[in-house]
């Protein structure tokens, strides 16, 4: 739904669905793409970024992730006691996944703002050559974003400055993590055990 993009993504087979992660507090964002909104991408994409964050040295037990009631996020019962999906990743890092009230947007408002932002100063923007140029493209956004863009609504800090203000050891890697192409990985990628 956004036409400066919609041509491109549609003659270079570009990603049709962004997933994104927001940390809050220091307005972190860690990005996700693929061809398919489904469960198997959004589980996939929440395990690489737990394994991310833990192994950055963070602790993720009691972490809550955040999700809309998305099909892709809800998940499925195989049977009356167990819940595959996002909540199954959570649990198994020791966070818990919540889930806003239905059609309560605002509770998601913190990452429909990054969308507008990265709408502006991205998608509109750019005209991308191939998904290699994409992913590049991308990748420098998502970096500038995270390690030099400051926000005026948190203090004029970027969230690398943010988070090194509350976490003073925590090693830089936490921000230059790429964006994820979930369509590159595959069926066959191995993750950690839970």
């Amino acid at each position: 739904d956004i036409p400066h993009y919609w041509p491109q993504m549609k003659n270079m087979k570009l990603p049709k669905y962004q997933f994104t992660a927001r940390e809050v507090r220091s307005g972190l964002m860690l990005l996700g793409y693929a061809n398919e909104k489904t469960a198997y991408n959004a589980c996939l994409f929440a395990q690489i970024l737990c394994g991310h964050i833990k192994d950055c040295g963070i602790d993720i037990k009691g972490m809550k992730i955040q999700t809309d009631n998305g099909s892709e996020f809800i998940g499925c019962y195989r049977d009356d006691r167990t819940r595959d999906g996002i909540e199954k990743v959570a649990a198994g890092f020791g966070a818990v996944h919540k889930r806003i009230p239905p059609r309560a947007w605002s509770y998601n408002s913190d990452v429909e703002t990054v969308h507008a932002t990265i709408e502006n100063e991205f998608f509109d923007l750019e005209n991308f050559a191939n998904i290699k140029d994409f992913h590049q493209r991308v990748a420098s956004y998502q970096a500038w974003y995270n390690c030099v863009r400051v926000n005026s609504h948190k203090d004029f800090m970027s969230p690398w400055q943010i988070i090194k203000n509350l976490r003073p050891k925590t090693p830089i890697e936490l921000v230059r993590l790429p964006p994820i192409m979930l369509d590159w990985l595959g069926p066959d990628y191995i993750t950690r055990e839970e």
